[in-house]
């Protein structure tokens, strides 16, 4: 089965994915079992910052979200990239004799 979905999707792209989705998934379970413990409740553990597993979780989370954004600035970066090398091959067959570079 796993051999089937690789060969349909390009390797570039399916490589790509891994990371993707490996961080989300262990956001949602660090986001869900955050919410078990009580981490986002107000109370007074919470606000003087006395519970041990909230201060984990928080820290976790922020790791997390960093990781996230590099993530999404890599994943924007290329995007751009990509269209920017689409947009140029475009121009080259409008006009082949000029030299744009």
């Amino acid at each position: 089965m796993m051999e089937k979905i690789q060969s349909s999707i390009p390797k570039k792209v399916y490589d790509g994915m891994i990371p993707i989705f490996t961080i989300v998934f262990l956001n949602m379970f660090i986001l869900s079992s955050c919410s078990y413990f009580g981490c986002y409740d107000i109370s007074f553990s919470n606000i003087m910052r006395m519970n041990l597993v909230c201060n984990a979780c928080t820290d976790i989370s922020y790791h997390f979200q960093n990781h996230q954004i590099k993530l999404y600035v890599f994943i924007g970066g290329y995007l751009l990239k990509r269209v920017n090398e689409f947009i140029d091959q475009q121009v080259k067959n409008i006009y082949p004799s000029k030299n744009w570079e």
